[in-house]
């Protein structure tokens, strides 16, 4: 008898979550982890830019409702298998960014180029905002202390004195959303690019026969 365990037996959507997911993770803990370690100005953008892009890609090759959520649960569970501080943060971190990604798709349709750069911004922005909110947790719930970290955060990234203040802010997110533009792109086109390759080697296979 056949186990009911083996991979041709689990659902088609979380075998695709499970290779989307893996390769994120894989991202994650190598990449991602040597980034932290070098202490790169907008590293944290870079590294969720780079898990958008993976995602994105993956929406256009599998299919794409729930895609998001399964691919986060996945990663999320191998970054956890990982002991490094902030574990636990940076778990939920990938799980709800996955789970951002995963409201934009309502149907089984792909998204498009548009709708791929609007979700690149989404997770840019994310990852500022999460870890703003989890310092603001760690800080007591202080709002003025929240406006601190923002401001040094902005500040420190991108090498302007505070007095910038509100400016400064305004333009780390401006930056993080050109960012998030480019990541969504370079995620659709990926994700096209790989799409059109399975088509056409079908396409050869079939006319073989």
């Amino acid at each position: 008898m056949t186990s009911n365990t083996q991979p041709n037996h689990l659902p088609r959507p979380w075998i695709e979550a499970t290779v989307i997911g893996t390769l994120w993770g894989a991202w994650e803990i190598t990449v991602g982890h040597l980034i932290h370690l070098m202490k790169i100005p907008f590293g944290s953008l870079v590294i969720a830019g780079g898990a958008a892009v993976l995602i994105l890609a993956g929406l256009q090759l599998f299919s794409p409702k729930g895609l998001a959520l399964r691919a986060g649960i996945v990663c999320a569970c191998l970054k956890a298998l990982v002991p490094t501080a902030g574990l636990l943060t940076a778990a939920l971190a990938i799980f709800l960014e996955g789970a951002l990604l995963h409201l934009f798709i309502r149907s089984d349709k792909a998204p498009g180029p548009l709708k791929s750069m609007v979700m690149g911004v989404a997770a840019a922005w994310f990852v500022i905002t999460f870890g703003l909110f989890s310092k603001w947790v760690r800080m007591g719930l202080d709002f003025l202390k929240l406006y601190l970290a923002l401001l040094e955060k902005a500040t420190s990234w991108l090498g302007l004195p505070e007095s910038y203040g509100l400016a400064a802010i305004a333009l780390l997110f401006l930056i993080a959303a050109l960012l998030g533009l480019a990541f969504g792109f370079a995620g659709y086109q990926l994700g096209r690019a790989a799409r059109n390759e399975v088509d056409a080697r079908r396409s050869r296979e079939s006319a073989s026969r």
